[in-house]
């Protein structure tokens, strides 16, 4: 940690959104060589030497289905380490914007979710999550939980991505067709994320939690269709897309079947509007041709 001063400071060096926040903001992101997230005196020394407007908490275990034989890392990841950076924060007069998840919920609602609706997991993952939701908010500092759906970007390792990469060597990829939510772009979220935590900086009683996901929905089945049919729009290699049911997917955490999130509040606090999935996919699939 060899600069001073920043006005974002994000917690999470390698993942989706640090990598947006870093080109968007400018932002100082510190992964695990960089901080102990769960050492207090780790964390404070980090706030102190760079003296940040903010804090982002975007450090997070969210290997879903491995989180189902590896509780322990998860919840250590999700919660423990949530609440040290919260903690810290606190102290340091600093407010917090904490990254959460759709999963939180059980997908049994019917309609989008509004930031209050009752938390109810149905996987590990999504109770870790919730567990540190819980531990953010019950800090006695200025802190905001910001939950999100379906993160997608250029960088490896997201649906998106996996899709194009199946593509290569498949001419046909099954995708379940009966699990809906609001996918979205990892630059969309870094830019509700600073938009979030600048309005914090101006308000000290701002605080609670927040949702945000790109406007639109779509089935994961939907989402690839689309993917394909971008890839086809560029030359790259497609594969015909197969619909199935969640029944007939094999893996070992159950997902939440609608999780679609409620983004007005935050939408009518930042005052812009929301950009469609189907935007945020070009754009990104844009960044990849020029890559």
């Amino acid at each position: 940690m060899n600069r001073s001063r920043a006005d974002l400071l994000v917690f999470g060096k390698s993942g989706q959104l640090a990598s947006a926040l870093v080109e968007q903001s400018g932002a100082v992101c510190l992964g695990r060589g960089d901080v102990d997230v769960w050492s207090h005196a780790s964390v404070a020394a980090a706030i102190a030497k760079f003296s940040p407007r903010a804090v982002i908490n975007a450090a997070a275990y969210t290997a879903v289905d491995r989180a189902e034989r590896e509780e322990e890392a998860a919840m250590s990841l999700n919660a423990v380490a949530a609440a040290v950076i919260a903690l810290a924060s606190a102290d340091a007069g600093v407010p917090l914007v904490h990254v959460s998840t759709d999963y939180v919920f059980d997908g049994a609602g019917g309609a989008p979710y509004v930031e209050d609706a009752p938390v109810n997991p149905v996987n590990v993952y999504g109770k870790t999550k919730a567990k540190g939701e819980e531990e953010v908010l019950s800090v006695a500092g200025q802190a905001a939980v910001l939950r999100t759906s379906w993160v997608f970007s250029e960088r490896p390792g997201n649906f998106v991505t996996t899709m194009l990469r199946l593509a290569r060597d498949r001419d046909e990829i099954e995708v379940v067709s009966d699990v809906t939510g609001r996918p979205t772009s990892s630059r969309s979220l870094a830019r509700a994320c600073a938009g979030l935590a600048e309005v914090m900086t101006r308000d000290v009683s701002l605080g609670g939690i927040f949702h945000f996901a790109d406007a639109g929905e779509a089935s994961w089945f939907v989402l690839a269709e689309d993917v394909m049919r971008e890839a086809q729009a560029r030359g790259w290699k497609s594969a015909s897309i197969r619909p199935i049911a969640s029944a007939d997917y094999p893996a070992a955490a159950q997902r939440p079947r609608d999780s679609r999130l409620a983004t007005d509040r935050l939408e009518r606090l930042l005052g812009w509007s929301v950009p469609h999935w189907r935007r945020s996919l070009r754009d990104t699939l844009d960044r990849l041709t020029s890559a």
